[in-house]
C-alpha cells in the first residue's frame, strides 16, 4: 500500500503535529491560523477565546478583543488581502507573518478603527503609515517551541516534496493520498 519511506514521512508528520498539540501551539488542523494565534496570544499576553467566538481570537487583560490572521510570507512583501471582517467585533486586527519554517517574521497590529468596511489590503505603504509593527527580534517565543515549529515545517516540506500534499489543505491532501493509495 505505502512504501516504507512514505509511511515514515506520514508518521513523522503526525509526530510533529502531535508535538505542537502537546505544546499548546495548535488545537486543530488549521495549522497556519493556529500557529499565528498562538504567537499573537504569547506576544500580546492574550487569553485565547473559544473556537465558537466569532471574529475574536483573543482578549487582553484590559478587555480588548483581537482578531488574528496569519500567513506564510516567503518573499518578504507582506501583502495580504482580507475580507469578511466584522470590525464591530474586535478592537485590533493582528497579522502574523511567518517564514517557511512557521517562525514569526513580523506582527502588525491594526486598530479596527483604521479599517474601512469589511476588508483591508495590507501593503508596504500601509505598514509604513504608523501601524504598530513588531519585528522578529521583538517577538518572544521559547526556543523549545521554535525548534518544534521548525521540525513541523520540515515534516510538512518532506510531505510536499514526496507529492503527498499539494496545497495548504494539508489534512485534506493527506486524506486524498490515503484514499488514492487504498483504491489502487
Amino acid at each position: 500500500m505505502f512504501t516504507k519511506s512514505q509511511q515514515a514521512l506520514l508518521d513523522n508528520f503526525a509526530d510533529q503535529s502531535d508535538n505542537l498539540f502537546n505544546l499548546g501551539i495548535i488545537t486543530s488542523d488549521s495549522f497556519t491560523g493556529e500557529i499565528g494565534e498562538y504567537i499573537a496570544c504569547k506576544h500580546f499576553k492574550l487569553r485565547k477565546t473559544d473556537r465558537s467566538t466569532k471574529a475574536v481570537d483573543g482578549m487582553c487583560e484590559l478587555g480588548l478583543y483581537y482578531q488574528v490572521k496569519a500567513t506564510v510570507d516567503s518573499n518578504d512583501n507582506y501583502r495580504l488581502n482580507i475580507s469578511g471582517l466584522d470590525t464591530t467585533s474586535f478592537t485590533y486586527l493582528v497579522i502574523v507573518y511567518l517564514d517557511d519554517d512557521y517562525c514569526p517574521l513580523r506582527i502588525a497590529r491594526i486598530p479596527a478603527t483604521e479599517i474601512s468596511g469589511s476588508k483591508i489590503s495590507i501593503t508596504s505603504s500601509l505598514l509604513a503609515s504608523g501601524i504598530e509593527i513588531f519585528e522578529r527580534n521583538a517577538i518572544k517565543i521559547s526556543p523549545k517551541n521554535i525548534v518544534a515549529l521548525r521540525e513541523f515545517a520540515k515534516a510538512n516540506k518532506a510531505l510536499a516534496g514526496a507529492g503527498i500534499i499539494r496545497s495548504k489543505r494539508v489534512v485534506g491532501d493527506i486524506g486524498e493520498y490515503y484514499a488514492c493509495k487504498s483504491l489502487i
